[in-house]
């Protein structure tokens, strides 16, 4: 007994392997391909500069783009700049792709940079004042 004909078969196999290629990974659907880095400093007011581009002033919260390791730099007049980096590491939730996504979910999860996290999630600069006398000699 034919359940389905040979036609709609392969219709459902399309649309099964469409779904599946459409799919996103688990940390695709979790985190995104973005993290919120939280920014402050003592004194206040600094500005932030990510990858050298003007991102924002502290106190704040920037979000950042998990593809990449990126560079920030902090400055405020009269302060010795600030600077470190957040640096990307797996995401836990890419394991996820284990039970639920497969190989697809992976893949997605890779192309979209939603594979990795940044560290730190937190930055806070204690700026140092630029000491004058040492200026002048």
């Amino acid at each position: 007994m034919k359940i389905l004909g040979p036609k709609t078969r392969q219709v459902l196999c399309l649309w099964i392997a469409a779904t599946l290629l459409m799919m996103p990974g688990c940390a695709t659907l979790v985190s995104g391909d973005r993290q919120n880095i939280r920014f402050t400093s003592t004194p206040q007011g600094a500005q932030i500069a990510i990858d050298s581009v003007p991102s924002g002033v502290t106190p704040t919260m920037i979000p950042v783009g998990t593809e990449n390791d990126h560079s920030y730099t902090l400055t405020l007049d009269g302060y010795e700049p600030a600077f470190g980096v957040l640096t990307r590491d797996y995401n836990g939730y890419v394991l996820g792709n284990i039970l639920l996504g497969g190989g697809i979910g992976l893949i997605v999860d890779l192309i979209s940079g939603a594979a990795w996290e940044l560290t730190p999630e937190f930055v806070h600069a204690q700026l140092v004042p630029i000491d004058e006398t040492q200026d002048g000699a």
